[in-house]
């Protein structure tokens, strides 16, 4: 049976950046612009000091006892790009923390979205199977690198 393993020095860390507003800049993302919005909060696009492209997914902090208490998501979320931050599956995380108005997470841009491109796709697919099966094979060796590494947690966004 293969145990899953925990950096506590890492966890305690990533917990206070969670927790802690003084533990990250945010004056160091500029011109912020709305991209979209999901069920667990707002995804916007933003430069970074050095002008690199992010996308900030931010969730609201809870106003009540009785609200849902997405913490626990954030955290498994962190943890997840974190343990596979380099591979060529993922996401790169650029940074994460907590501000006045909730937590965020800063990752690469990617400015092609699942959707467009599909859209961009010949309407045959007799045209582009072998690009949709060299997509599935990809979507397989994510997910298989996601296990791999004890992670339960994926997302394809659209």
């Amino acid at each position: 049976t293969r145990r899953l393993s925990c950096n506590t020095k890492r966890a305690e860390r990533r917990l206070l950046k969670l927790l802690c507003q003084r533990l990250c800049d945010w004056s160091a993302y500029k011109k912020l612009s709305r991209v979209g919005q999901g069920a667990f909060g707002t995804v916007r696009k933003g430069l970074t000091a050095d002008g690199r492209t992010v996308a900030i997914k931010e969730l609201e902090l809870p106003t009540t006892a009785n609200d849902r208490q997405p913490i626990g998501d954030v955290f498994a979320e962190i943890s997840a790009m974190e343990k596979l931050h380099g591979g060529s599956h993922s996401v790169g995380l650029v940074e994460y923390g907590v501000h006045a108005r909730g937590w965020a997470i800063m990752m690469e841009w990617m400015p092609l979205s699942l959707s467009a491109w599909r859209r961009q796709l010949p309407k045959d697919p007799r045209e582009c199977m072998p690009l949709l099966l060299s997509a599935y094979e990809s979507c397989l060796h994510a997910i298989s690198t996601c296990s791999n590494a004890g992670i339960a947690h994926f997302d394809i966004k659209e």
